[in-house]
């Protein structure tokens, strides 16, 4: 029986770094293959899928990001072709194939157990900026960025302290923000804190502080807050008063990027990300929302509940719309929480602007499956799988095509909505990427 410290061995040897997602996805693909050297591809993925909260979608797209790092010039040329080779670049046979050379070595010869050395704390602090610095890599993000909540006068002296303690799981996570040294904590006021990582350690920074200027009610600047060529981790208190970003940060990077960022929050309560023209986001954001303490909603929604149990959901339908690939149409989608935790989904396409009652009643796609809700930390969270039954794209005797997701979820409008929040990418239903963390559902029924 294979181990996963071997498999992961492997995979380290053939170049592939840890913190990319297909990492983890493809030892556990290797293990399910070890138990079963038959199970098709599609569940394999599903169930892949369904130790991580995810899709299977998701997990083929990693496994494949994964394997073409390493076929590229991040991996050992020849210890990369002795496993996964260079010609059939499937995830399949490159699974099939990573499987039968580790089976064979392990028979071969006894795999000896790795002495553990204990970690400093530094070095896990360095290990983990670097494991962050390199997330970005292959993306226009130019810095990561995390809200840590409100700074008050109790803690305005101690912050790394404060941190560890209200943030537990997050400097777990990413222990260089704890160990940020007192010279790199930017800021004169109480307000907001932020948590700014260059994309790389040669990136200069410069924060320059502002002030409202009533009279023309336009930002002056102030003065110089910091400045740095060599791109460490940093925090940053502003925005104390008033509603205003009193921060701005200039950063530029070795490629020759610059730009100018306020730190702030957006109406949602996320981190007000910068975005290319053409959409595309300019940061990395790694807050913890569910620890933060960060407003979400209110600005829009008013009365925002997270006291949802199973009961309220059972036996109720709702109703959501999702843009589809082309912005002329969309997804019209239906989900029942029946009683006994059983999950219909059905969804139509439909084009704006054409009445309801000039469509038939045709489903696009129909899903079965379940439902279920957990509380963690205050928090309400709906996790739905579901298998495609029927509906025009339904083939009879197919591969099953399957979808799960969590959600964190809120009730809005006195019961009559919901919002249906992913906390760490985009949200979607079956068949639909979308481009937002959130999706609103309005009650039909229940």
């Amino acid at each position: 029986m294979l181990s996963r410290e071997k498999v992961e061995a492997v995979l380290f040897k053939m170049g592939m770094p840890a913190n990319v997602k297909g990492f983890g996805y493809i030892v556990d693909s290797v293990l399910l293959l070890e138990e079963d050297s038959k199970i098709k591809t599609t569940y394999l993925y599903f169930k892949v899928a369904k130790q991580h909260g995810t899709t299977g979608q998701r997990v083929e797209r990693a496994i494949r990001h994964a394997f073409d790092i390493v076929r590229s010039c991040r991996g050992d040329y020849d210890v990369v072709n002795h496993y996964i080779g260079f010609i059939n670049c499937a995830n399949s046979p490159s699974l099939s194939m990573l499987t039968m050379k580790i089976r064979e070595e392990a028979l071969e010869v006894p795999e000896p157990k790795p002495e553990k050395k204990e970690e400093t704390e530094e070095q896990k602090a360095e290990k983990s900026l670097e494991a962050f610095r390199q997330s970005m890599e292959g993306t226009l993000q130019n810095f990561g960025v995390a809200f840590l909540g409100e700074v008050d006068e109790s803690y305005a002296d101690r912050i790394p302290e404060w941190i560890e303690e209200n943030f537990p799981d997050f400097s777990e996570e990413y222990p260089f923000v704890k160990m940020i040294p007192e010279e790199r904590i930017i800021g004169n006021e109480i307000g907001q804190l932020f948590c700014v990582v260059p994309r790389s350690g040669d990136d200069p920074v410069e924060i320059i502080e502002q002030r409202m200027n009533f009279e023309t009610f336009e930002m002056d600047e102030v003065g110089q807050l910091y400045s740095s060529e060599t791109g460490e981790p940093y925090l940053v208190m502003c925005n104390g008063v008033g509603g205003y970003a009193t921060a701005m940060i200039s950063m530029g990077t070795e490629a020759g990027y610059q730009a100018d960022w306020y730190p702030m929050m957006d109406m949602l309560g996320r981190v007000a990300i910068p975005v290319t023209e053409s959409d595309e986001s300019q940061a990395k954001d790694f807050t913890d929302y569910a620890a933060c303490g960060a407003s979400r909603f209110g600005g829009w929604y008013g009365d925002v509940s997270m006291e949802l149990k199973e009961k309220d959901l059972a036996d109720t339908s709702w109703e959501l719309q999702i843009v589809m690939g082309s912005t002329d149409s969309y997804g019209n989608y239906f989900l029942e929480f029946r009683k006994g935790g059983k999950l219909h989904i059905s969804w139509c396409e439909r084009e704006y602007g054409v009445d309801e009652e000039d469509y038939d009643d045709t489903e696009t796609e129909a899903y079965e499956g379940t439902w279920s809700c957990s509380q963690e930390k205050g928090r309400t969270y709906l996790t739905m799988e579901a298998t495609r039954t029927g509906g025009e794209w339904y083939q009879k005797g197919e591969d099953p095509v399957t979808w799960s997701e969590t959600f964190c979820v809120y009730s809005v409008y006195s019961g009559s909505g919901l919002l249906l929040e992913n906390e760490t990418e985009n949200a979607s239903m079956p068949s639909n990427q979308n481009d937002t963390q959130l999706l609103e559902a309005i009650r039909t029924y229940g």
